[in-house]
């Protein structure tokens, strides 16, 4: 691990013995709030389970509780499990933005829960508007230390371009290579590049681009 300068993070490095170190902690105290055998989920069942994450969360610190609820609010098909009153859903979208704070590395899959949202709800100005609000007013924030926040931005610009969502202003000046290449929209680092390799691909017209719940799928989901 060393020859690629990879350490072991003391912070989650424990030895238990077994059979304790098979199972994960947080496991048991998320159990009673789990989503993943539901079909459909009410509003107050996405309430109530969303509290008993952040509860385990708090208790066990840097666990994947967040992703994993998370990943239980779609279907092996990749679709909502909720269908939420319009006062509802806005409310779930303002949660699940402030879940990114708990958890940084979510935010992807908080972008593609959104997307998919956005998506159901076309025709509803109301709902499409107060999105485009929330996204923007995090968009601008984040784009005021672009160094500090480029992780964020990567996943933001695409997201916003990739709907067309609305105008981004980007800085005039902008020093990393990869949010250059989100505002140009192609490829602006390790020029020239050779034809074979392809290390960037171009934002295309909304329906076009592969949708953020495909990207990361990276494992088959099996629902019981």
């Amino acid at each position: 691990m060393a020859f690629f300068n990879l350490t072991l993070n003391e912070g989650k490095s424990n030895v238990e013995e077994l059979p304790e170190g098979l199972f994960r902690e947080w496991t048991a105290d998320y159990q009673p709030f789990s989503l993943r055998c539901r079909k459909n989920i009410s509003y107050k069942r996405f309430e109530n389970s969303l509290r008993g994450t952040l509860k385990a969360d708090k208790k066990f610190d840097g666990t994947g509780v967040v992703d994993r609820f998370l990943s239980e609010l779609t279907t092996s098909d990749n679709e909502l499990k909720f269908n939420f009153k319009d006062k509802e859903l806005l409310k779930a979208i303002s949660l699940l933005l402030l879940l990114k704070e708990k958890r940084n590395k979510s935010f992807p899959q908080i972008l593609r829960i959104i997307e998919k949202i956005i998506q159901k709800n076309k025709g509803k100005k109301r709902i499409t508007t107060k999105i485009n609000s929330e996204i923007e007013n995090l968009l601008d924030e984040k784009l005021k230390n672009i160094e500090d926040n480029q992780y964020d931005l990567i996943w933001l610009i695409y997201f916003v371009k990739s709907l067309d969502l609305f105008s981004i202003k980007f800085p005039k000046k902008i020093k990393s290579p990869l949010i250059k290449s989100l505002k140009s929209n192609r490829i602006e680092f390790f020029k020239p590049m050779p034809t074979e390799i392809k290390l960037f691909e171009t934002i295309k017209k909304p329906g076009k681009n592969k949708e953020l719940l495909e990207h990361l799928a990276l494992f088959k989901k099996t629902e019981e």
